[in-house]
């Protein structure tokens, strides 16, 4: 402050100001200590699937450069083995090896790994043959076909809005295979494959739900059903 300011004033008026601006202070500082921002569940969800799925398009371009240079199966196994290794690297931050392995849902885990086996190998066939940009958008016609899944099997009522913004991927879907009027070869059939397994594995997380599992269950398990496959 400059020396003129009501604060370097003596008298009570002085005393005022000083004593005003110490409480305001004082309790912005208590304030902003009490305060933590938090993020509602929605928000932080749409945020933790946009990070996902940018991580998946930097995966999935490496995957498409390798395909171009080693088998199938050999990309899957160096893949599951790393998974695993960096896995067992934060076991404990993920729930543990021990309460994962007392999961009591080991045969619904084995079966959502067998849907993503059967995503990762369709996907990495079809990218091997199409344009990256071509798959994902066939791939994006998961969460119509999860969707459909939902109200078949979790028996989920899915809203008007919910609706219209599916289809509106879905039509994307279409102009990007435009049947019809292009030949659908097995690249393009193994996409409708990989979005097909993808909607079983998300369905299947809902089905056996995170009461008593771990977070590293839901990783784990599928590379154990890939590396000996």
């Amino acid at each position: 402050f400059p020396k003129s300011h009501p604060m370097f004033r003596t008298g009570w008026g002085g005393k005022l100001v000083r004593k005003s601006l110490f409480h305001l202070f004082a309790v912005e500082k208590i304030g902003a200590a009490r305060y933590k921002p938090t993020m509602n569940p929605f928000s932080k969800g749409i945020a933790l699937a946009l990070t996902g799925f940018s991580l998946f398009a930097v995966s999935d371009a490496g995957y498409k450069y390798l395909s171009e240079l080693y088998p199938i199966y050999t990309i899957a196994l160096i893949g599951s083995l790393a998974s695993v290794v960096f896995l067992l690297a934060f076991a404990s931050k993920m729930g543990g090896l021990k309460a994962t392995f007392a999961s009591s849902k080991k045969p619904l885990h084995l079966l959502r790994g067998l849907a993503l086996m059967g995503q990762f190998l369709s996907f990495i066939y079809a990218i091997r043959h199409l344009p990256l940009a071509d798959a994902y958008a066939i791939v994006f016609s998961a969460p119509f076909i999860t969707a459909l899944l939902s109200i078949v099997v979790l028996k989920e009522k899915v809203t008007a809005r919910h609706w219209i913004a599916i289809a509106m991927g879905f039509v994307g879907v279409l102009i990007v295979t435009r049947p019809g009027l292009i030949d659908i070869g097995l690249p393009t059939l193994a996409v409708f494959v990989c979005a097909v397994c993808a909607s079983i594995v998300n369905i299947m997380v809902r089905v056996i739900g995170n009461e008593n599992e771990t977070a590293l269950s839901f990783a784990l398990y599928p590379e154990m059903v890939i590396i000996p496959l």
